[in-house]
């Protein structure tokens, strides 16, 4: 015997299904709305759905092109090398024998950059790197050129090749300049103006850049 339907039983059932239908006919004509707005909006015969997500396409596209100028606005470059921070000027005119001699087989140069490399390595990036630098210099050269501050002038170099050239002086293939034989990380530092400034700080004269000109 089958078991009776509960008091008010068929009278929810109906209830429940007008309202269904008349969800789904609001729902019919929303959707028709919807997609009327859309077409107007997209040009499109996608749906509503289609048409927002086009809508966010084209919000991810402004992004980027915005990411873009930033990109740019850093490619602007900053300051050229040895014009970020005071130096003196012809610090070295009067230690010129002492700036050109050798130290232990090595030149200033070698020396800086191994100053730079393996004594102050730690500091690359940190406003304590060019003093350690400059005072690693004067301890290799036995305060030689620390006179006028001319050991200085040495360390421009040495931040610029540690800035604006690091990824060619960390590893220099020397196939630079016009002959394809030279320092890539010294053609590097000459058009960032580091010899420039090196010239100025010590008063003497620098041929370094004359392969690239």
């Amino acid at each position: 015997m089958a078991a009776c339907d509960p008091p008010g039983m068929k009278t929810r059932f109906l209830v429940v299904t007008s309202v269904l239908a008349l969800a789904s006919l609001a729902v019919a004509c929303g959707g028709d709305d919807d997609d009327k707005g859309s077409g107007g909006s997209s040009g499109s015969g996608g749906s509503g759905a289609t048409g927002a997500s086009g809508g966010t396409a084209g919000s991810g596209g402004s992004g980027g092109t915005a990411g873009t100028g930033g990109t740019a606005g850093t490619g602007g470059g900053g300051p050229a090398c040895g014009t970020q921070a005071t130096h003196p000027s012809d610090a070295c005119v009067d230690l010129a024998d002492e700036y050109g001699a050798q130290y232990g087989g090595r030149s200033l140069g070698a020396i800086a950059q191994a100053c730079a490399r393996n004594s102050c390595i730690g500091l690359l990036n940190s406003p304590d790197f060019s003093p350690c630098v400059q005072a690693c210099i004067d301890e290799e050269t036995e305060n030689a050129i620390a006179a006028n501050n001319c050991s200085a002038c040495v360390v421009i170099t040495v931040e610029c090749g540690a800035t604006a050239c690091i990824g060619k002086c960390l590893a220099d293939p020397g196939n630079c300049g016009p002959s394809g034989e030279e320092s890539c990380c010294d053609e590097c530092l000459c058009q960032n103006g580091a010899y420039d400034a090196l010239q100025s700080c010590t008063g003497l004269p620098n041929n370094t850049c004359a392969p690239f000109n």
